[in-house]
C-alpha cells in the first residue's frame, strides 16, 4: 500500500509519435537510454536527483506530474513525530481493540468518521485521510477475516528513501527482511518488526514511496 507515482498519459498519436516511440524502444533496447519511470513508454530525458544522490528519468510530461512528490520529501524526524502520534499495543491501535469487526469500528468512532468510514465499498478495507504533524497520512482499516487485523499508515504525495534507520532505532533488529522486483523496475522492500504485543511493516520503493503498518501477531 504504498504512495504510487501518478499515470501519465504518454502515449501520443500520429504517424510520427508512433515513429518517435519505436525509435525510443529500439534505442532503449540496445541500452542507448532510459525509459521514463514514471510511464515505461517514452525516453526518460529529464533526471530528478533524490536527496540518497539517485538520479530518476521522466519523460517532460511525466516530470511535471511527478515534480510534487518529489519536491518536499519527508524528514526522518517528521516521520518520528509521525510515530510517536500512534498509540499502539497487545491490545489497541488508534485507540481501537484488535479483533474488533467493522460495525463495533464505526460504533466506536464519531460519527463524521463512520460516515467516511461507511462510503468505502470494500468488505475488508475501509480508511480516510488524516493531517499528522505537517503532513496528510492516508490512514487504512484491514480486515481480512472480518476483523480488524492492521492498520495501515502512508504518507501521501512526499518521498522518503529509507525510512529503516528510525525503525531500527525504535523497534531493533528486523525479523524479517524481503525485496521483489516491482513495475518499470521500481523494486520493492518489506522490512518486519516484532515489538512487544503486535508487529510493524515497513514497506519502500526505489522512487521514495513508502508505508508502514502495526499488526496482530501472526501464528
Amino acid at each position: 500500500m504504498m504512495t504510487r507515482l501518478p499515470k501519465s498519459n504518454c502515449l501520443l498519436t500520429g504517424k510520427g509519435h508512433r515513429l518517435r516511440r519505436a525509435v525510443d524502444f529500439l534505442a532503449m533496447l540496445f541500452h542507448r537510454t532510459t525509459r521514463c519511470k514514471g510511464c515505461g513508454q517514452l525516453r526518460g530525458t529529464s533526471a530528478i536527483p533524490l536527496p540518497n544522490g539517485t538520479r530518476l528519468h521522466y519523460c517532460e510530461r511525466c516530470r511535471g506530474e511527478v515534480s510534487k512528490f518529489y519536491a518536499d520529501p519527508l524528514q526522518l524526524e517528521e516521520l518520528r513525530g509521525i510515530l510517536e502520534t500512534i498509540p499502539v499495543n497487545r491490545e489497541k491501535v488508534w485507540q481501537l481493540p484488535w479483533g474488533t469487526t467493522r460495525d463495533q469500528v464505526l460504533d466506536l468512532v464519531s460519527p463524521q468518521r463512520a460516515e467516511m468510514f461507511r462510503s468505502s465499498q470494500s468488505p475488508t478495507l475501509m480508511g480516510y485521510d488524516a493531517i499528522m504533524g505537517a503532513r496528510t497520512v492516508r490512514i487504512t482499516f484491514i480486515f481480512p477475516n472480518g476483523e480488524l487485523d492492521e492498520v495501515h499508515f502512508e504518507p501521501v504525495d512526499t518521498a522518503l528513501l529509507d525510512a529503516r534507520p528510525l525503525f531500527n532505532n525504535r523497534y531493533g533488529r528486523p525479523s524479517s527482511e524481503r525485496s521483489f522486483p516491482g513495475l518499470l523496475d521500481n523494486n520493492e522492500r518489506h522490512t518486519a518488526w516484532k515489538a512487544e504485543g503486535y508487529e510493524v511493516e515497513l514497506s519502500q520503493n526505489d522512487n521514495g514511496g513508502m508505508g508502514f503498518s502495526f499488526r496482530r501477531p501472526h501464528a
